[in-house]
């Protein structure tokens, strides 16, 4: 089921990512945080691409609106060059290598990395798979390879700051008590009204926009994603070029 919901989601990405260069020449979409709960979709939000809010961000995501299940797609790069050194430094491969190749050391042109974009799933059980998009730009109209996928496999699992930072947030016990006091909505128990409170309190906090799907018509999850994503081109718009 959650591999199911990666793939879906890594395909949505492909169609933003094509749709927007479309329209806007070689650019970057922003990090996307889909929140699942009780199989069904709740919010679509968008982050902006900063390491030092994005993942408080997205635990505030799965806490307030109590996921079951998360979904985060995100700009990325992925090896190809096959040293067992960084071939720019000569050092061990280390967190945000393969960002430094591409955007410092020529690494997109020499074919040490290529760019792609990277979904990863998460949910309560522990469970954390993930798909992958690599592409290349002819202009300025993004090719893709076929989907890679990660961690379905027995004793393959995903290791890196992403998917441990997923785990770490979803074992938590769920929406806090104290988050509940401070959106004023303890005593709130039609869950619909809850997630429109939360929604607003964490339009405030997060670095991003929030957006809620839990009212979206009945042609399911794919029509939501779409119906949400054109309802936000200003705030895509707000991330410059690649």
């Amino acid at each position: 089921m959650l591999l199911e919901l990666v793939r879906g989601a890594a395909e949505h990405a492909r169609h933003v990512k094509t749709a927007r260069c479309a329209e806007e020449g070689r650019v970057d979409i922003l990090p996307m945080v889909e929140i699942l709960r009780g199989g069904k979709p709740v919010s679509l939000s968008f982050l902006m691409p900063s390491l030092d809010t994005m993942y408080r961000d997205i635990a505030l995501l799965i806490e307030g609106f109590d996921a079951d299940a998360v979904i985060f797609t995100v700009e990325s790069y992925r090896r190809l060059t096959k040293a067992d050194k960084n071939p720019a430094t000569g050092e061990d491969w280390g967190p945000g290598a393969y960002q430094d190749l591409a955007e410092n050391h020529d690494g997109l042109a020499k074919g040490w990395v290529e760019e792609s974009l990277m979904t990863f799933g998460a949910n309560r059980a522990g469970d954390v798979v993930a798909a992958e998009f690599p592409y290349h730009f002819e202009g300025d109209e993004p090719t893709f390879g076929a989907m890679i996928e990660m961690g379905a496999e027995p004793d393959h699992g995903l290791s890196g700051r992403v998917p441990e930072m997923l785990v770490e947030v979803m074992n938590r016990s769920g929406v806090s008590a104290a988050f509940l006091r401070e959106a004023g909505v303890a005593g709130l128990p039609d869950r619909d009204e809850r997630d429109i409170v939360v929604a607003r309190i964490l339009a405030g906090q997060i670095n991003g926009q929030v957006g809620l799907l839990a009212f979206s018509d009945d042609e399911g999850r794919e029509s939501a994603l779409k119906t949400a994503v054109e309802a936000h081109p200003a705030f895509f718009r707000t991330y410059g070029t690649a």
